[in-house]
């Protein structure tokens, strides 16, 4: 299991983020506030952006994809690379 280093912030109710968290501090008080698990957003790994949600890493495709997108070999292969990375960075850090 990796260990993953956290830091803490001082809210209305404490919030424990991994280190590599971008969320903004009244973004998790205002989950909290709604009831609602706080949403660590990570970093974004080319057309791909992490978040990590009571534990759970998931990924977001932000750009470039749709379902009516062609795709040449490259294009294919690079995305490919960034999911890669992706699935690297979330077995890393989740």
């Amino acid at each position: 299991m990796t260990e993953v280093s956290t830091r803490t912030t001082v809210l209305p109710i404490p919030i424990t983020c991994p280190t590599w968290c971008v969320t903004d501090p009244a973004e998790h008080a205002a989950d909290v506030l709604r009831g609602d698990v706080p949403l660590h957003q990570g970093p974004k790994v080319g057309r791909f952006e992490m978040w990590l949600s009571d534990g759970r890493a998931t990924v977001t495709l932000t750009a470039g994809i749709s379902n009516d997108t062609d795709l040449t070999a490259d294009d294919l292969r690079e995305l490919a690379g960034e999911a890669l990375a992706a699935v690297e960075w979330m077995e890393a850090n989740a």
